[in-house]
């Protein structure tokens, strides 16, 4: 039963940071290559530096999850932590995600598909963040009308799952993805 709520936090999560990005503005796009000017440190194990640029746009009431918004007000970086976690929870919530994209594109009854139809996964990749192990994946979902492209990874340390998406329309994704870098080389775990 803790595994399915767990699971099920995830993919909430990760649902509820695309939608988050859903918002819309006319601002003009900036250069993704910033310093990293303030920082944000969360009573929950972690900092992470932003830019002076960005804004502190969410940040939930028991520190579980902080939002960063770009100045395009369409662009976002997320964090979220999801304590008592294990690595086979990971797993599981990663073929979660493969299975709901994987459902979106074959099932137009889901009641997910007015939302995110068309997903498709880019890459899944390891890298490392934090100096610890993660798994990296990209994705791209309609949203609204606008193509969204996710950059997701999940970080384990202990039973904490450390989980940071970065979302951007596609037609921007490469302004921010350098800032957005950036701000997860920053993160500190404690």
């Amino acid at each position: 039963m803790v595994n399915k709520i767990v699971l099920l936090l995830v993919a909430a999560a990760m649902i509820f940071s695309v939608v988050a990005a859903g918002c819309t503005s006319n601002q003009t796009n900036t250069t993704s290559s910033i310093s990293l000017t303030n920082t944000y440190n969360s009573t929950k194990g972690y900092s992470i530096n932003y830019a002076s640029n960005w804004t502190k746009s969410y940040q939930s009431p028991d520190n579980t999850t902080v939002n960063f918004t770009a100045p395009d007000n369409l662009t976002s970086l997320e964090v979220s932590v999801i304590p008592n976690t294990t690595s086979e929870n990971v797993a599981q919530g990663m073929n979660l995600v493969t299975s709901l994209v994987k459902s979106l594109n074959e099932s137009n009854a889901s009641a997910f598909t007015s939302v995110a139809g068309n997903t498709s996964i880019l890459s899944t990749t390891n890298t490392t963040v934090a100096g610890l192990p993660a798994t990296q994946i990209v994705w791209t979902m309609p949203l609204n009308g606008v193509q969204m492209k996710v950059l997701e990874i999940w970080i384990l340390k202990g039973s904490t799952l450390y989980q940071i998406v970065y979302t951007a329309p596609a037609s921007s994704y490469d302004t921010y993805v350098g800032t957005a870098q950036q701000m997860i080389n920053s993160l500190q775990l404690t």
